[in-house]
């Protein structure tokens, strides 16, 4: 009987691990489930998004959550703003972030397409603005991205989590409403 309870209790726990997409909550959470798991600082609570300050490792940055007109979570991003003198530790973040996506979600579909470019000159073009990186994942789940682009004015590492579920929900809602204001 003990070793059933174990068993129930171990099978709990990792069913609702297995449950969570995005930072500890799962896709579908409504606003009031991310407002009381995330315990980063709140920037905005705007319509249909929460906005965090959020720092990965030693990169500070904001992170929003997105829902559904309906109120359901939809999507995670990390918006990661980095400032280096050094061009070449945009690349060494990039692959960083791009092992460990690997390690949680297996070998991506998808890799960056760099034109040829020498991997030696990928930071330097990143700053300039020449060349993006993107690499992709997919669940069953998620799709998940990686990007790396120059902005108006600095470097950007985004990460972004799409429910494959909602994040559809979320597109067939914004096509109604510009339908509607068409």
């Amino acid at each position: 009987m003990k070793d059933l309870c174990l068993f129930i209790i171990a099978l709990i726990t990792v069913n609702s691990i297995a449950q969570t997409d995005f930072r500890g909550v799962s896709w579908g959470a409504t606003t009031q489930m991310v407002l009381s798991q995330e315990d980063n600082n709140l920037i905005s609570n705007e319509e249909n998004k929460l906005i965090y300050e959020v720092s990965l490792g030693d990169i500070n940055g904001t992170m929003m959550y997105q829902f559904t007109s309906s109120n359901k979570l939809m999507s995670g991003k990390y918006f990661l703003t980095p400032d280096y003198v050094n061009s070449t530790f945009y690349i060494r973040d990039y692959e960083l972030f791009q092992d460990l996506l690997t390690q949680k979600y297996g070998q991506p579909v998808s890799y960056p397409r760099t034109n040829g470019i020498d991997k030696d000159n990928w930071g330097p073009k990143l700053v300039e603005g020449s060349l993006n990186l993107e690499t992709r994942w997919e669940t069953d789940r998620a799709e998940i991205s990686l990007i790396s682009l120059k902005t108006t004015d600095r470097v950007l590492i985004q990460i972004d989590y799409v429910s494959n579920e909602f994040g559809r929900m979320g597109i067939k809602e914004k096509k109604k409403q510009i339908l509607k204001d068409l």
